[in-house]
């Protein structure tokens, strides 16, 4: 993105992110993001990543990074081959009780593609939380070396102007999917982003309080096409927000989000979730300010040098 469109991510005259070096400064940026305004009805999300200089461009846009040979054309071949392959084989190993079922063509992708992204699999769309502690933890659990950021929306104030920025696409209340490169005025479409909760009826998402964003075209990047619809209403800072925080403070905001008991085990229900956990306690342990940690009995036991 340039830096007209970076804008729309920070407070209103702001020159740079905000910043948060501590779990509390932390918290009150997300509640000075979700502060009521008058009417508006506000709706949020959140999206945490352990990189900083990480967009939000989905897992299929980014399967063009480094290799000259993936145009847009390939993009839509790719989606539509791999998207035809996993319904037609997924009942193999899938319970019937979770196959994506759903009247409309669009709806049936986009369940379809919520249970490729749960699966590891590249697609258009972008995983989001309604918890801004589950976003920090999948912010700062990952990469302690980098610092990590969380993304913040107003979901619904973004769906309002995208669709008034597109009404034929919302007619009937169907979410727009342009499924070919040859569709008319696909140049405009790649602007719009839209919203949608998690229709997979499994304990991780629900855990994780699970959403998705989603873009007509897979080359979409969620983040500047968001910040064109910020930054035409202008509205920079209200409906969209990044904060950044610093390497050296993920170790003690993971300790808070451990005490909150928001941890991999409970974000991953089952013994692969807990064995992560187990995986990560090594940076909960690091020593911070003269004082050590160790666990005793499930416990997160600290003394201070002298």
């Amino acid at each position: 993105m340039n830096e007209e469109l970076l804008a729309a991510w920070r407070a209103r005259g702001a020159k740079d992110f905000e910043r948060a070096t501590t779990f509390d400064e932390y918290q009150d940026l997300v509640n000075s993001f979700i502060e009521p305004r008058p009417s508006q009805r506000n709706r949020f999300l959140f999206r945490g990543v352990p990189n900083a200089k990480y967009d939000l461009r989905p897992s299929l846009a980014r399967l063009v990074d480094g290799r000259p040979w993936v145009d847009t054309a390939m993009l839509h071949h790719i989606e539509t081959s791999s998207t035809d392959e996993f319904k037609s084989k997924a009942h193999i190993v899938l319970d019937p009780r979770f196959m994506p079922s759903e009247p409309s063509e669009e709806a049936v992708s986009i369940h379809w593609w919520q249970l490729m992204q749960h699966h590891g699999g590249a697609t258009r769309l972008l995983d989001w939380t309604a918890s801004p502690y589950v976003a920090l933890y999948f912010a700062v659990s990952e990469q302690i070396e980098r610092d990590c950021a969380v993304w913040m929306v107003d979901w619904g104030a973004i769906h309002d102007r995208m669709t008034r920025l597109y009404p034929k696409l919302f007619q009937k209340n169907v979410i727009p999917l342009v499924a070919s490169c040859d569709y008319p005025d696909r140049a405009s479409l790649g602007d719009c982003v839209l919203f949608v909760p998690c229709r997979l009826p499994n304990e991780r998402m629900v855990a994780q309080s699970g959403w998705f964003s989603c873009g007509s075209l897979p080359e979409c990047d969620h983040a500047a096409a968001m910040a064109r619809a910020v930054l035409a209403e202008n509205r920079p800072g209200e409906w969209t927000r990044k904060i950044v925080i610093p390497r050296d403070s993920k170790q003690s905001m993971s300790r808070h989000l451990w005490r909150m008991n928001i941890t991999h085990a409970i974000l991953y229900p089952g013994l692969e979730g807990l064995a992560g956990a187990m995986r990560r306690r090594v940076d909960l342990l690091r020593p911070c300010e003269g004082v050590t940690y160790e666990f005793e009995k499930g416990l997160l036991a600290a003394s201070k040098r002298s």
